[in-house]
């Protein structure tokens, strides 16, 4: 009856799923438009069958066409592929195998699945052939099989644009129901109020000097966030058990040098084996990556933690040790500037919100008032414009510390001792800038170093 070309490259399809659902686009072009978004042409299997769903495309795309037998049935007749499997006959067979309604999406699905697997199998045979060329090293072979998968991931498209009464609609269903899943709240009540709750996508820079803490505030945050969402610390600059050796200090305080020594005393070890439950209920997970790690790296660890665990926040620490892509930046700001850019690409398509901390330019260093400032983030390029949240830190008795004036000077050291007393344990959150809530503002905490936290005295 009808004579159709099988694909002989592969066996990975199904003849039954592509004829069926045509013959669904044909009785009704609802389908057509149900399924355009996510189904192309060079899904299909069979090139008959994908010519005859681009043709129908074509005719669906304009505002008066109706791709149906009528319309279809000269096409079939003239087209020389269609006409190896059975012209108009072919037509009408695809009518009588026409799949329903119920079944139409699956049937989509199921082609779309073949065709990625069709297109795995022959990304394996390339690799199998670079594998075995010796010229050829393990790392090229490696990029080359990452930037092939990330191909074959990058073809499912992300987002749809959809009606904005839709939008406006499910957001005030959240707002009304108190049920908005996409806000993250760092945990510090004083925070929250100013920044305004973070949303899933956003981007959020903490910036400050080296010995501010800013680790510190990020682990702190991330062990809040951990309570209710899935976290992930990237960390570049520490080592995974470093990070877990603070969160074992501030979870259970003990001494730092006892930990890291092996000296803990029997309190210490009681209360470390009281509060360790804690630390593993939490939906915290640390990777700690070389420095040099790229944004194409990060993407693919943010992607798997999305799709195995559902992570909704990732905190990066920090931003000016990945590795740029583009090696051929006019100047480092553009390289920083594009990294930032990268890392916002990563939250929007992958809905999760990202803390990046941020190292400032060696400018505070020279003002006399040290408190940081958006200039200090120049090197860093177009950060600023990335972000749609900005806090700095900073603490005053870092620097004080530093002016300590010898003690046989009485009067001089009175003074610096009553400048300590007053600023002692205090740090400032500067909000330098905040896309949705209050900016240039300054929210007051408690940082206590002996014990690896940020403490709110006020709430």
């Amino acid at each position: 009856m009808t004579r159709i070309t099988l694909p002989t490259e592969s066996g990975i399809y199904n003849q039954a799923a592509e004829s069926s659902l045509l013959g669904a686009m044909i009785l009704n072009n609802d389908v057509v438009s149900y399924l355009s978004h996510h189904l192309k042409p060079e899904h299909f299997a069979l090139e008959v069958n994908a010519i005859i769903y681009k043709r129908i495309l074509q005719i669906v795309d304009d505002e008066e066409g109706r791709a149906n037998k009528i319309t279809l049935s000269q096409f079939f007749q003239s087209n020389d592929e269609i006409k190896e499997a059975g012209g108009v006959k072919y037509l009408s067979f695809l009518l009588q195998e026409a799949a329903t309604a119920l079944d139409v999406r699956h049937y989509a699905n199921t082609i779309v699945d073949l065709w990625k697997r069709r297109q795995l199998e022959s990304n394996i045979e390339k690799i199998k052939k670079e594998i075995a060329d010796p010229l050829n090293s393990f790392e090229e072979i490696k990029k080359e099989l990452e930037e092939k998968m990330e191909e074959l991931v990058d073809n499912d498209e992300a987002a749809n644009a959809r009606h904005v009464a839709d939008i406006v609609n499910e957001k005030l269903e959240e707002v009304f129901n108190c049920d908005n899943k996409d806000l993250v709240n760092t945990g510090f009540k004083s925070i929250d109020k100013y920044l305004g709750a973070v949303e899933l996508s956003d981007l959020v820079i903490i910036g400050a000097r080296p010995a501010m803490g800013k680790s510190i505030l990020a682990l702190n945050i991330a062990e809040n966030i951990a309570e209710t969402k899935n976290v992930l610390f990237i960390s570049i600059e520490m080592s995974a058990k470093q990070l877990a050796s603070r969160l074992l200090v501030k979870t259970a305080l003990v001494d730092q040098g006892n930990l890291r020594y092996g000296k803990l005393n029997q309190a210490e070890v009681q209360s470390i084996n009281q509060n360790k439950g804690y630390i593993e209920s939490s939906n915290l997970f640390i990777d700690d990556v070389p420095k040099g790690v790229t944004i194409r790296q990060l993407r693919n660890k943010v992607r798997r933690m999305v799709n195995k665990y559902d992570t909704k926040v990732v905190i990066i620490d920090y931003l000016q040790l990945i590795k740029p892509e583009n090696k051929k930046s006019a100047s480092r700001a553009e390289e920083v500037g594009g990294i930032a850019e990268g890392l916002k690409a990563i939250a929007k398509e992958f809905n999760v919100c990202i803390f990046a901390l941020a190292q400032l330019s060696r400018a505070v260093e020279q003002r006399e008032n040290k408190r940081p400032q958006m200039s200090d983030l120049r090197e860093s390029g177009s950060i600023e414009s990335a972000a749609n949240s900005i806090m700095f830190i900073y603490r005053g008795e870092y620097y004080l510390n530093r002016e300590k004036p010898l003690e046989n000077k009485q009067a001089e050291y009175s003074r610096w001792l009553a400048k300590k007393q007053e600023i002692g344990g205090k740090a400032e959150i500067i909000i330098a800038k905040n896309r949705d809530g209050v900016s240039d503002c300054t929210i007051e905490l408690t940082f206590d170093g002996k014990y690896s936290q940020f403490i709110e005295e006020k709430y």
